[in-house]
C-alpha cells in the first residue's frame, strides 16, 4: 500500500472524520487488506453515518482540506441511492450512508486499527462480510472467502446467520442468506 495519494486523501478524510466525531467505518479494498487478504485498491471506501443537518457542515469542511466535489450532485447521488462521493488529487473516496439496524450495529462493534500511521475505525471481520454480502460482486465474494479462510474459526457464525437472514428479508434478496450459508460451508 505504497500509494501516496492514498496515504494522503486517506490521512486527510480520516483527520476530518475522527476530529468531527462522526461514525464511520473503512470498508471495501483497504478494510479487505486488512482483515482479509491484501489486495491492490485506488480508492477508498467509508460507511457514514451522516444525518441531513451535518452533510453541508461535513462538505464544507472537506473542501477546507483540499476535497473536489460538486454539492448538488452529492445531494442527487444521496437521494437516489444513499451514496455520494469526493475527490483528492486521483483517489477517489465513496461514502455509503449507513442506517439500516445492521449497519448502526457495525458502528458500535468497530475496531480501531492503525493504518498509514493513524488509528481508524473498521468493521468486524463479520460485518465486513455482511457488508460484501449485500454488495455481492464477484471480487465481494472473493475478498469473503479471503476473510473466512483467515479467520474461519474464529468467525461468530450465529452473529453471521442472525444479520443475513434479517438483511436478506429487508432488502427482499433470499440470497444473501443462501449465499451466506454456502461460503460459511464450503469454507471450514
Amino acid at each position: 500500500m505504497q500509494n501516496t495519494n492514498l496515504d494522503t486523501a486517506f490521512t486527510k478524510i480520516i483527520s476530518i472524520l475522527e476530529k468531527e466525531k462522526f461514525q464511520y467505518l473503512i470498508i471495501g479494498g483497504l478494510a479487505t487488506s486488512i482483515l482479509g487478504e491484501a489486495r491492490v485498491t485506488n480508492d477508498i471506501d467509508i460507511l457514514i453515518s451522516l444525518h441531513e443537518k451535518d452533510l453541508q457542515c461535513f462538505l464544507k469542511i472537506a473542501r477546507k482540506k483540499g476535497f473536489q466535489f460538486n454539492t448538488q450532485t452529492i445531494q442527487n447521488s444521496i437521494n437516489l441511492r444513499g451514496v455520494f462521493q469526493l475527490a483528492y488529487d486521483k483517489v477517489h473516496i465513496d461514502f455509503l450512508i449507513g442506517q439500516m439496524p445492521f449497519e448502526l450495529e457495525a458502528f458500535q462493534r468497530r475496531k480501531r486499527i492503525k493504518l498509514f500511521d493513524l488509528t481508524a475505525s473498521f468493521p468486524t471481520e463479520e460485518d465486513l462480510i455482511l457488508l460484501k454480502l449485500i454488495a455481492g460482486r464477484e471480487k465481494d465474494i472473493l475478498d469473503i472467502k479471503n476473510i473466512i479462510i483467515r479467520h474461519g474459526k474464529k468467525l461468530d457464525t450465529t452473529y453471521l446467520k442472525k444479520w443475513a437472514k434479517i438483511i436478506a428479508r429487508d432488502l427482499r434478496n433470499p440470497s444473501i442468506n443462501k449465499q451466506l450459508v454456502e461460503l460459511l460451508e464450503n469454507n471450514k
